[in-house]
């Protein structure tokens, strides 16, 4: 019996079933890729806010005080560990993703001020769960 006689076989299969299975596995495939981003889900979003850290701080104008500096980057860290440990709240967590996006994007002739500093350090510390630190 050659290669040819098998495939012979399966001419008697309707194509349908072919169908059928190749759009089951797919299914398969998306339903395990949904459960992996689930599960990693509150990783990815840390992995996110180190992203856009990076990418906020280079774009501090320079006359920014370094107390504000030191209270950003404290307000990131608690954030990742809200966020990690799953307790964001949603409403703060767009807040401050919506703001990190905004200055995230920013030229190099647009730098973030020390007021919006001080607004996304607010927003973080929403994120982290108390309420956002008065000036010294």
């Amino acid at each position: 019996m050659g290669l040819a006689d098998r495939f012979a076989d399966l001419q008697d299969v309707p194509a349908s079933r072919f169908l059928l299975f190749g759009c089951g596995f797919v299914f398969l495939l998306v339903g395990l890729a949904a459960l992996v981003f689930l599960w990693f889900a509150d990783e990815l979003l840390a992995r996110s806010l180190d992203s856009r850290q990076s990418k906020v701080e280079v774009r501090i104008a320079e006359e920014v005080p370094e107390y504000e500096r030191n209270r950003l980057a404290w307000a990131f860290a608690d954030a990742r560990a809200a966020v990690a440990a799953g307790r964001a709240p949603d409403e703060a967590l767009a807040d401050a993703q919506r703001l990190l996006a905004d200055y995230s994007r920013r030229g190099a002739g647009e730098p973030v001020t020390a007021e919006e500093v001080a607004e996304l350090t607010a927003a973080l510390d929403r994120v982290a769960g108390r309420e956002p630190a008065a000036d010294p």
